[in-house]
């Protein structure tokens, strides 16, 4: 169900509030999808496993690598940022 709450465009989808500390510890790094050849910067729970990432283009999941990258992405160390 979804409401209009204040102001053109704004609305609400009943989506559930979760505890941002559920989240941590988390690890961040590049990644490579061998199915597509999609890259992107992957930040997820510590206790996610690559087979359990699915591609944000090819949405097959299972076929995810790291590309042993470091995490210096646009001159961030991503890692520390995060911490």
């Amino acid at each position: 169900m979804v409401k209009r709450i204040g102001g053109i465009g704004k609305m609400w989808c009943g989506a559930k509030v979760i505890n941002i500390d559920d989240a941590l510890p988390h690890k961040v790094s590049e990644v490579i999808c061998v199915k597509c050849g999609h890259r992107w910067l992957a930040v997820r729970p510590e206790t996610t496993r690559l087979k359990e990432l699915e591609c944000p283009e090819c949405h097959r999941q299972g076929f995810v690598i790291e590309t042993g990258e470091t995490n210096n992405v646009g001159g961030v160390d991503w890692e520390q940022w995060c911490d």
